[in-house]
């Protein structure tokens, strides 16, 4: 990921060994990294011995982090926008049912089930109950041949379309609403609220777009940064090794522009487009 400010953008790893040797070594020859556990090694034969090793035990990578002269660089949580509650969240899970097929895939492969989206469920869940009511969904197949990924996402997407119209735009934001006791803590309040560093003079009135409550006193420009977020996340379990796989495939044959973003080789991120993103992750 490329970062400029506030502004990030992902880019494609062409060559992960180069893009890493030079914060590992200063000499000239090639390093050979394992993507699972980043130890590196000069040979390939002693990669390939480490990854028998590698795939049975549990890896904790170790990143190099260091500044442009190559000593330790402390690391800082800065994104104090990201550590903000969403307003709207949704929790989801995908059944599906085996078909018995026998498929002979290369030399010593065969498929022996075909994985088929029977049903799906999801939940609506809101910071405030009262002002966005949450919403439950289940849906099973009712015939053979029924899309249930193409009801899935177009309930899901219809769904979020409607929070976002009627709460979550500009024009339905509301004005700050304070009580007496709000603008008591505000005047001696000394510490910026989301990141927790001191004031020093600069401080503004931090409060919710949606209910007009009063958060607190903060930095203006971490005020600015937390604000409503233009996406809709969507917690699945299992999603990044079982489900999405299916969401792709089906995604695709319907025509839909999905963005994906892997972790491992078999792990996914990835969110979808349309009215806007629908960010789903783990």
């Amino acid at each position: 990921m490329i970062s400029d400010g506030l502004n990030k953008h992902y880019c494609a790893i062409v060559n992960f060994n180069k893009l890493l040797r030079s914060a590992i070594t200063k000499h000239k020859e090639a390093r050979r990294i394992c993507k699972r556990c980043y130890s590196h090694f000069g040979e390939k034969s002693k990669l390939l011995a480490h990854l028998d090793y590698c795939k049975i035990t549990k890896a904790i990578p170790i990143l190099p982090y260091v500044d442009k002269d190559g000593n330790p660089k402390p690391i800082e949580f800065k994104s104090h926008n990201k550590s903000k509650d969403p307003e709207i969240a949704y929790f989801a899970d995908m059944e599906c049912y085996l078909n018995m097929i026998n498929e002979k895939v290369g030399k010593n492969t065969e498929r022996c089930h075909k994985h088929t989206p029977s049903g799906h469920v999801f939940f609506i869940d809101t910071f405030d109950w009262e002002i966005i009511p949450p919403y439950l969904e289940v849906r099973t197949q009712q015939h053979r041949g029924e899309d249930i990924i193409n009801l899935f996402l177009t309930n899901i997407e219809n769904d979020a379309r409607y929070v976002f119209e009627n709460y979550l735009s500009k024009n339905k934001q509301k004005q700050i609403e304070m009580t007496p006791e709000d603008k008591w803590n505000f005047e001696k309040a000394v510490i910026c609220h989301i990141c927790e560093k001191p004031l020093d003079g600069d401080k503004v009135k931090d409060h919710c777009h949606i209910s007009g409550r009063y958060r607190g006193a903060a930095h203006n420009a971490c005020n600015l940064n937390y604000k409503i977020p233009n996406e809709v996340t969507v917690a699945m379990h299992n999603g990044g090794r079982y489900d999405w796989h299916i969401f792709i495939r089906y995604a695709e044959l319907a025509g839909r522009k999905v963005d994906c973003i892997p972790c491992t080789d078999e792990r996914i991120h990835f969110f979808l487009h349309r009215f806007y993103r629908l960010y789903f992750y783990e």
